[in-house]
């Protein structure tokens, strides 16, 4: 699993820190469902679900991952410099950061501030950086020329 940190083979051999790290993996998974009011539903197959809460979860599914995919990547493939755009991807963990601020009233430490702060002035300087070298380069000629 991509958010384990435990080798494979501690994982096969299921070690006492791959256990704890499983307990801790599926405390996290009982926040999830606590926050989310999904406690009757715990125990069903999907086959026994409502059909409205079936086609709710394939409509997240669809819109949450694959339309916005194609748009993040067609988005990507519009700019004439793909690799400044890419820039942008170190921007998504600060807009969730603002959503769950903005709709679910989460409440940001200093650390996580921070953390936005400076990614934010990362990308800023990276968008102005050929107006900025630009300018420095003009600079440095005019005073080349004195």
């Amino acid at each position: 699993h991509v958010h384990r940190r435990a080798s494979i083979a501690a994982q096969l051999l299921f070690t006492p820190s791959v256990r704890r790290e499983e307990i801790a993996h599926r405390e996290a998974v009982e926040r999830v469902i606590d926050l989310l009011d999904l406690q009757p539903y715990r125990e069903t197959a999907i086959a026994g679900l409502p059909r409205g809460s079936v086609a709710a979860i394939l409509a997240m599914a669809l819109f949450n991952t694959t339309i916005t995919q194609f748009v993040w990547i067609g988005g990507l493939a519009a700019l004439p410099d793909m690799t400044r755009g890419a820039y942008l991807f170190f921007l998504k963990p600060v807009i969730a950061a603002a959503l769950a601020v903005a709709f679910l009233g989460s409440l940001l430490s200093t650390l996580q501030i921070a953390a936005a702060v400076l990614i934010c002035s990362i990308v800023g300087v990276e968008i102005a950086w050929p107006r900025l070298s630009a300018r420095a380069r003009s600079w440095a000629s005019a005073r080349s020329r004195r």
